[in-house]
């Protein structure tokens, strides 16, 4: 456990502090992250149209 400290980046502490806290582990924060996002324009309010 102390050699995974020494190698972590300090200027994510607070990313790692979330999602220790939403039960992910360190395991889990050394694999790569995947995110789909979709965008529609239908989200958008006919005001801005």
């Amino acid at each position: 456990m102390r050699s995974e400290k020494k190698n972590l980046d300090p200027n994510k502490a607070y990313e790692r502090a979330l999602y220790l806290g939403c039960g992910y582990s360190y395991e889990d924060l050394a694999k790569p992250r995947i995110a789909i996002v979709i965008y529609g324009m239908k989200l958008i309010p006919d005001i801005f149209i």
